[in-house]
């Protein structure tokens, strides 16, 4: 997501999230016993006490539709289907007004995991599905059925089931200009291991379609695709380009526990002897070690030529006598950074309406 840098922004960065008026409270990763592993929310006892019990019960019920799912496709040894794997847990608000009505919430989209729980609210309507027979948004009536809980699969679940199973299109529409609140509980992949279709659900007539897979990297190709479905995002980047030449990036995907590596390895570097420092010597003009006084009596640094590259990296290092650990921060802060760089190409060349090249 894209964030012009201005100040006025930076009082609720929220406020810009791409699906409009979606307010994310609270979201947690439920661990193997449906106990919530981490909480970013400053709760009372009893709030606590009530999200742990719902929690676990709702990760109860997660495991069971997983097991009876796979046990309706005539799969064996599926008592640990969805054992382990990463579960989220989060509660949503949509702030719906006036000038909201008939517009979007929520863009259309299949959830990226296995499958979701959700307990969607019972007196302001606005989610709807996909009915792919005719491509019409069809609204889901809360009440229908009486008080339940709305399931629907994702596109794990269609990897798994080697194309059995649907991963259903859904969208929010603001319906009234009221608070919208929903609480979803996603069941998202294995945290170890590839998603593959079981055997049984593979032979000539149903000839496998997916390659094996773990969640993450699914997760992350998904990610780096998702502007090119959203116009409003591109005409975001296009003009925080256009009019300022620089912009905040927001949901980057770079673990922050990394950032925050990283960034004490940093100090440490910069607190070495002048004397090593000085190893670092220029690969190519602009990088190595800059003297204080050569861009202002304040400023040093210290460069590594190529961040992407394990073998720069190395070297950089070895002239600085770095550790192995703090070299391994380095390295992988490289690669991510990297990664980063190239997507972040290829959306502001698309942005002007071009094709990519890979000209980074």
């Amino acid at each position: 997501m894209f964030m012009p840098l201005r100040t006025e922004d930076t009082e609720d960065p929220l406020k810009s999230y791409p699906f409009m008026n979606l307010w994310v409270y609270v979201t947690w990763l439920v661990h193997k016993q449906g106990r919530p592993s981490m909480i970013i929310w400053t709760a009372t006892p009893h709030q606590r006490e009530i999200i742990e019990k719902y929690s676990q019960a709702i990760h109860e019920v997660a495991m069971d539709l997983g097991r009876k799912m796979a046990e309706s496709l005539g799969v064996k040894e599926v008592d640990d289907l969805l054992k382990g794997w990463t579960c989220q847990y989060r509660l949503i608000k949509y702030n719906f007004t006036p000038e909201t009505v008939g517009k979007l919430g929520a863009f259309s989209h299949s959830d990226s995991g296995f499958l979701t729980i959700l307990q969607y609210d019972e007196e302001v309507g606005g989610l709807e599905v996909l009915d792919e027979s005719s491509g019409a948004f069809l609204p889901v009536n809360a009440m229908a059925a009486g008080p339940s809980l709305l399931v629907n699969l994702g596109d794990i679940a269609k990897a798994w089931s080697n194309g059995r199973f649907c991963n259903m299109k859904h969208r929010v529409v603001c319906k009234e200009a009221s608070i919208r609140v929903s609480i979803a509980m996603f069941v998202l992949g294995p945290n170890e291991g590839s998603i593959e279709a079981p055997t049984e659900l593979v032979d000539n007539e149903h000839p496998q379609l997916y390659i094996p897979f773990t969640y993450q990297d699914y997760f992350n190709n998904r990610l780096s695709k998702d502007l090119r479905n959203d116009p409003a995002e591109y005409k975001k980047l296009r003009e925080a380009c256009e009019e300022w030449g620089c912009f905040r990036l927001l949901n980057h995907r770079i673990p922050l526990s990394l950032i925050a590596d990283m960034k004490n390895v940093m100090r440490t570097l910069l607190d070495l002897p002048m004397e090593i420092k000085r190893s670092n010597k220029a690969e190519i003009p602009g990088s190595g070690f800059i003297l204080p006084g050569v861009i202002s009596s304040i400023y040093e640094g210290l460069g590594v030529h190529d961040l992407g590259s394990s073998q720069a990296v190395q070297e950089f290092c070895s002239k600085l006598d770095v550790p192995p650990n703090h070299r391994d921060i380095i390295d992988k802060y490289g690669q991510v950074v990297q990664d980063l760089a190239m997507d972040l190409g290829r959306k502001l060349v698309e942005s002007i309406g071009l094709e990519y090249c890979d000209f980074f």
